[in-house]
């Protein structure tokens, strides 16, 4: 079905026609929500009527269902119960001598505290801050503002909505009963300490929970049930049909309780307990569920008009963006309103951009200490006292007649306070910020990152600060670092260009941040174009700021803008060269080869086994151009370096360590300013006793920054290795890893024995009697003989020694066994938590750590021949690894080069070495390759003999990590393969 209209009209005039109507509907739907606000803010009014404290209030009576367990009444007027009686008859709560009930009756003294009704005080607070609402969106001006009308319905409707469930009984923050307990003075007598009287609302309803209460019985948890326990045997029932329990009520014991809290244990007033007996009642209060109804009312008119309204401006626009600026806020006049952490942020905020800011809030407010922290140290001026209307116009700067800059709200738009503020400020066009409240904002704070001139803002426009901020982060980690002062610097050029060319009166274009570029902007300058070249150079700063990567422009030097600024000094006195004779002031090639400058990487190996090396660390062993390793890093770990790779160990000995020091620095140095990749190898953590933070600041010192990689310390995974447990519930909860030598080799001071403490002694061996002696012959808190202690020799390593012992025998025990480091000590009761001995020593060889993960040992050893055979066809190569202080250098290794496999594979070989590839080589790996994969098959079937028949495949879930290691190295000789064919050309 169509429709036609007749006289015809054009598509622009049916535009406009259907705009005019739509804004004529949408004028004519604000005009009548004026009355529909104005009947929603009678409604409010009655439900604040409704829980107004009036006297006489109302009276409500208490009983328990089908028992007598519970009678009584209370009053209520408004939020408090203010008086009222409960008698009580409970089995576990017996009545005065003379009386047939337990009476508790609410005091009346004007001294007395009140029971004040938390879920009813918030309903209040939220119906008044509706009111707010509501007034703030009739009389502010911008009734006929569409986008503002909707926020407030929407701030409205969340108010009512969180009204209506405090009145159903849940509140933010509410707490439990235990949590809230009555002052005993409430009472007249006062409330005994075993009895619990808590009043809260539920569904628009009273309700009472009385409960008597006694200790919990020792060691009992919350999930064991706690009826009546036989003092004689100490057995419990588990299922409330024990006759022993029916025999001792019978006899005149206690019954046991049946109730939902039963078999829970509860901290009350600083005290374990369980409930014996409950009383749960009701009381419906018909002045809180006409309130509840009508606030049921009040929500779905304002849904209604929600809906109405969104409806219409679905069909005009979307959400219109803001206007992001950027404003200079120097000497402008802040005021925070609020003394909570986020006021503090707000705070902080304002003094970062050369703002001052003024707080106001009362001295009587639960001041954030952070707060207090930055008014000491920043001088912010604090006036504790409320907010008054007046000092919006007054606390202001003078040149502008006192009026704030700027206002932040940071009680949140919940509060009544919040709307009334936001409602002055529009009105006075002070810009306002409410916290999470975009409808009661004008503006809205940004997520912000600051790099010199340079400064990213992100903003969801009140969608989630969180959010935005997690954006403002992976924007800026795809920057270079130093791109801030790349901005300085092109801007110091820009500015002096514009200077120079104002001089010789040359026009340039205005520039616009969010503007592209005009048609002219790759135009071809000719030698003849005058014009045009006058202002070329302001085009070729423009068109490299447009197209150069960032990483290059981010290597641009001051020397460079020197020399830009200096040829185009010299340019300008003469007449524009011809194009074929013009130099390029920067060089692309030069500036990304400052990008590719040498780097310094720290590492750690780990304790000693391969398997135990980071990812990252493997990475970068394959990478590295230079690798300087300690002298303690043992042989499995530089196995793994590529044959290609020159490696120099420490010549750390006793008296040398500094000298060997300086000299790794100045290799490391050399290896960098030649553009290399330096790793720096250490044994365990390069952070914990192995002089890691010295050789960053050694490096930076020289500007190059550090890149640390972890590694997995000893002084963890040595004890772990041994079954020891540094930590053990009951047994030991701190742990100290310490020197056993200082500087110099100095006797460090000895820690203070803690019988729940577990101490790692590292490069401690060499002095164990000194240590030891120290440790035992303390002055104070001096050392058993008898603590357990552990010599943990070369772990995670195959030679791995463990000598289990105490402090008594541990010096004798390493005499006679011998020193095999390096090692290290471990003193405390952990030692003894998986394995005990009563001798005096016991010496446990070997490394078995990894067994479990290591199935496919004979295949490792396979596949490592035929890796040598594929790397040296014609027999051993001739490979110099690297002695103490020696470098070592590969020789010109032909096919050799996959001996690496993957490892070389993935870093690859050098361009000038593709002619050393030969087709024996390739002959070589193919006789390799097929022989892997024919036994493949083999292989798994020895792994998991309960296979068999099985069609087993790579991606089972029940194949075991070594086996898909190995496969993974099959995939990688084949790789390798299809490498070397394609540079031998087939």
């Amino acid at each position: 079905m169509s429709t036609l209209v007749w006289p015809p009209i054009s598509h622009d005039e049916l535009i406009r026609a259907e705009e005019d109507t739509i804004n004529r509907e949408i004028e004519w739907l604000l005009t009548s929500l004026q009355d529909t606000l104005h009947s929603l803010k009678a409604g409010l009014e009655e439900c604040a009527e409704l829980l107004a404290p009036k006297e006489p209030g109302s009276t409500l009576v208490l009983s328990s269902l089908r028992s007598e367990n519970l009678k009584g009444f209370i009053t209520r007027v408004g939020t408090r119960v203010v008086k009222g009686d409960v008698y009580l008859r409970l089995p576990s709560l017996p009545p005065p001598k003379g009386q047939n009930a337990y009476k508790l009756s609410i005091s009346t003294l004007p001294t007395a505290p009140t029971i004040v009704l938390e879920q009813l005080t918030t309903t209040r607070t939220l119906i008044n801050a509706c009111l707010d609402v509501v007034d703030a969106t009739r009389w502010t001006g911008e009734s006929k503002n569409a986008n503002f009308i909707s926020g407030q319905l929407r701030l409205l409707h969340d108010n009512i909505q969180e009204a209506k469930g405090a009145l159903k009984g849940w509140i933010t923050g509410q707490k439990a009963w235990h949590e809230d307990a009555l002052t005993a003075e409430t009472f007249n007598p006062p409330l005994p300490d075993h009895i619990s009287f808590h009043l809260s609302v539920s569904e628009a309803a009273i309700l009472l929970n009385v409960r008597t209460l006694e200790a919990a019985y020792p060691g009992t948890g919350t999930s064991t049930p706690l009826s009546t326990n036989s003092a004689s045997t100490g057995q419990q029932s588990y299922s409330g049909f024990s006759l022993r329990e029916k025999l001792v009520t019978a006899l005149g014991g206690g019954r046991p309780a049946f109730h939902d809290e039963a078999h829970e244990v509860f901290m009350y007033k600083g005290q374990e307990v369980r409930v014996r007996d409950k009383v749960r009642v009701e009381s419906q209060d018909p002045s809180l569920m006409s309130a509840m109804a009508k606030l049921g009312a009040l929500e779905r008119s304002v849904a209604v008009s929600r809906r109405a309204l969104d409806v219409v401006m679905a069909i005009t626009t979307s959400m219109t963006p803001a206007l992001l600026t950027a404003t200079d806020s120097t000497s402008h006049i802040h005021l925070i309103i609020g003394s909570n952490p986020l006021a503090g942020a707000r705070c902080s905020k304002s003094l970062e951009v050369g703002a001052k800011s003024i707080l106001i809030a009362p001295e009587t407010d639960n001041v954030h200490y952070g707060l207090l922290k930055r008014i000491e140290e920043n001088g912010i001026t604090w006036l504790k006292r409320q907010f008054e209307d007046a000092d919006v116009k007054t606390l202001g700067r003078e040149e502008v007649d006192h009026v704030v800059d700027a206002v932040f709200v940071t009680s949140g738009g919940k509060s009544p306070l919040a709307a009334h503020i936001s409602a002055l400020c529009r009105r006075l066009r002070i810009p306002v910020n409410v916290t999470d409240s975009q409808s009661l904002s004008t503006f809205t704070i940004l997520s912000t990152h600051t790099s010199g001139p340079l400064q990213i803002g992100v903003t969801t426009s009140g969608k989630g600060c969180k959010l935005a901020s997690r954006i403002r982060r992976e924007v800026v980690s795809a920057l270079p670092s130093n791109l801030g002062d790349a901005v300085e610097r092109l801007g110091t050029v820009r500015r002096r260009i514009w200077e120079q060319d104002h001089a010789n009166e040359v026009e340039l274009d205005a520039e616009d941040d969010d503007a592209g570029q005009n048609a002219a902007f790759n135009k071809l300058v000719t030698p003849t174009d005058t014009e045009a070249a006058k202002a070329r150079r302001m085009r070729w700063l423009a068109q490299i700021c447009e197209y150069w990567p960032l990483s290059r422009l981010a290597a641009i030097t001051d020397d460079d803008v020197e020399g830009i600024l200096q040829a185009y000094k010299q340019e300008t006195k003469q007449q524009a060269l011809p194009a074929t004779e013009e130099k390029a002031i920067l060089n692309p090639t030069s500036l990304d080869a400052r990008r590719r400058r040498g780097r310094i990487i720290l590492a750690g190996s780990g304790p000693g086994h391969p398997d135990l090396l980071t990812t990252a660390t493997l990475n970068a062993i394959r990478s590295a151009d230079l690798i300087l390793a300690d002298k303690l890093v043992p042989a499995p770990i530089l196995e793994l370096v590529p044959r290609r790779t020159p490696i120099h160990i420490a010549r750390k000995f006793p008296g040398n360590a500094d000298n060997a020091q300086e000299e790794l620095h100045r290799i490391g140095l050399e290896g960098l300013r030649e553009g290399k990749t330096v790793l720096r190898l250490k044994q365990g953590d390069p952070y914990l006793y192995g002089r890691g933070a010295e050789e960053v600041a050694f490096f930076r010192e020289h500007a190059y920054e550090a890149t640390v990689l972890p590694g997995i310390t000893s002084s963890l995974s040595a004890p772990l290795f041994a079954k020891i447990p540094v930590t053990h519930r009951a047994v030991s909860d701190h742990v100290l890893v310490c020197t056993g030598t200082g500087r110099k080799g100095a006797a460090p001071e000895p820690p203070a024995y803690l019988p729940n403490q577990t101490v790692v002694f590292l490069m401690a061996l060499h002095r164990l009697k000194e240590l030891v002696s120290s440790l035992t012959t303390r002055e104070s808190d001096a050392w058993p003989a008898s603590t357990p202690c552990a010599v943990i020799e070369r772990a995670s390593c195959p030679d791995q020694r463990v000598i289990r012992t105490s402090l008594e025998y541990v010096s004798i025990a390493v005499e006679e066994e011998g020193s095999r480091p390096p090692g290290l000590l471990v003193v405390g009761a952990a030692c003894e938590v998986l394995q005990k001995s009563s001798l005096k020593w016991v010496v446990e060889d070997g490394f078995h750590g990894l067994d479990g993960l290591d199935g496919l040992e004979e295949a490792s050893v396979r596949l490592q021949g035929l890796r040598e055979t594929i790397a040296t066809p014609d027999g051993p190569l001739n490979h110099t690894r690297a002695a103490d202080g020696v470098v070592g250098s590969p020789n010109t290794i032909g096919p050799a080069l996959a001996a690496e496999g993957a490892s070389s594979f993935a870093c690859g070989p050098p361009v000038s070495s593709a002619n050393a590839f030969t087709k024996r080589g390739v002959s070589f790996i193919t006789h390799g390759v097929n022989e892997l994969a024919d036994k493949r098959r083999w292989m798994l079937e020895k792994a998991f003999p309960h296979a068999e028949g099985k069609k087993l495949r790579r991606g089972d879930s029940w194949a075991k990590p070594a086996v898909r290691r190995y496969l993974r190295q099959v995939d990688r000789f084949r790789e390798l393969l299809f490498f070397y064919v394609h540079v031998t050309g087939g």
